[in-house]
């Protein structure tokens, strides 16, 4: 199964054609403001080879119809509206919003997952309107230039998935039909890591005459008074890289319904890891046919850690329910007895899955020039039912856990046409 996803022939083949330079990466990916915490971006230059995108488009349009399916639920099931709210006090209005809201909660979104021989098993979603994709797309000129002969790539008709064009044209549409000459804002911290990002977006929208603003959520010039505006100018449209809870203007807005927020607040919710436990107590549920064998095969199964039964250390992984960065996760063969027992003393606000092996690949980067067996997981960006751009993160050698902050490097995916 895993080979029905990746072409491993052409990988290595791909592999074979890196001219890589060491002297001169690290000087190029500054000179391209590609930077992690005031360093150089942790580079992968030997991408894989995807070669069923089918398979992806599949997920994706399975994953959209379970969030609505949820929503739906959590609409009509007043029992399940209460579980949620007991997962962080700041649910209550959550919920509230959504009960009250037509838009789908899935917008613009991010799903986690490693490849396995049964298919990608999904371990975490990300509703924040997650960054990256065009830091993800100038590695990717990058990586092409670094190759001694790019006619393999031309050869193999090997081609990238652009998602910040979908994206673009999605926030053009978006405005189109939603907005009426109010501004379109996106919303971060003033200095947000995904700030480079957001001025590519003001210049874009701005180049196809949308009014555009860039706005820290806790500035005092947004405020709520029938229409949320900035600095009296009327607002339709919100882009947020955060979950603004403390912002009540931006809470009032979509409690009335006053603006367009690509990816409402309320979204939130879905980012938490204890829904996973909660959709697999859902599956047997009327209305949730079309989505039982999706939720068996394809999310992996979670359990809250306080109810969890039969633990096998050595099989499991804990996760701090509302953690990021690889701060709350604590693989069993990788964490001490003396913690993992801590863990379970104290397991509120924590959920339990299973271990799934990450696949292993040989990958050549900027940080670790030779070439070195590693292990990788699977990400995919994704627009409503659609997904717009798959990439891997690479762990770093001897690393169980793949995020950024653990020094993990990351690749984009070429497709087979």
């Amino acid at each position: 199964m895993l080979e029905s996803i990746i072409n491993s022939q052409k990988t290595e083949e791909l592999l074979l054609k890196v001219n890589l330079k060491p002297q001169e990466i690290d000087k190029v990916l500054s000179e391209n403001n590609l930077l992690y915490n005031n360093k150089t971006y942790p580079l992968i230059l030997n991408p894989i080879i995807l070669s069923n995108q089918e398979k992806l488009n599949k997920l994706a349009s399975s994953w959209y119809k379970l969030i609505n399916n949820i929503t739906n639920e959590i609409k009509e099931n007043k029992k399940l509206q209460e579980e949620i709210k007991k997962l962080n006090p700041n649910y209550k209005v959550l919920v509230n919003n959504l009960i009250n809201n037509n838009e789908s909660p899935a917008c613009f979104s991010r799903i986690d997952g490693i490849l396995t021989e049964n298919g990608i098993k999904l371990t975490e979603f990300n509703m924040n309107s997650p960054g990256g994709l065009l830091t993800l797309e100038k590695m990717h000129s990058l990586i092409t230039s670094l190759y001694e002969e790019k006619e393999i790539i031309n050869k193999n008709k090997f081609y990238f998935q652009k998602g910040s064009e979908a994206l673009k044209n999605f926030f053009i549409n978006s405005y189109s039909k939603k907005a009426d000459n109010g501004l379109f804002a996106i919303i971060g911290k003033k200095d947000d890591e995904e700030k480079a990002e957001h001025l590519f977006w003001k210049k874009t929208l701005e180049d196809n005459g949308i009014p555009t603003i860039l706005i820290d959520y806790q500035d005092k010039n947004l405020s709520f008074n029938g229409n949320l505006k900035y600095n009296n100018e009327k607002i339709d449209i919100i882009y947020r890289r955060l979950f603004p809870i403390k912002n009540k203007d931006l809470i009032k807005a979509e409690q009335n319904n006053s603006c367009y927020f690509i990816n409402p607040l309320y979204s939130s919710v879905f980012g938490n890891k204890s829904m996973l436990s909660l959709i697999h107590k859902l599956k047997n549920l009327d209305g949730f046919e079309n989505s039982k064998d999706f939720i068996k095969n394809s999310i992996i199964k979670t359990q809250e850690l306080s109810i969890a039964e039969n633990i096998n250390k050595e099989k499991s992984v804990i996760k701090i329910s509302e953690s990021s960065g690889g701060k709350g996760v604590f693989i069993g063969k990788a964490t001490s007895e003396e913690k993992w027992n801590s863990l379970l003393k104290n397991p509120n606000g924590k959920i339990i899955q299973e271990y799934i092996p990450q696949p292993k690949r040989n990958f050549i980067g900027n940080k670790y020039p030779t070439l070195t067996l590693r292990k990788f997981d699977f990400n995919l960006y994704v627009l409503k039912d659609k997904a717009i751009m798959p990439y891997i993160r690479v762990n770093a050698p001897n690393e169980y856990r793949s995020n950024n902050a653990c020094g993990s490097s990351e690749s984009i995916c070429l497709f087979e046409k």
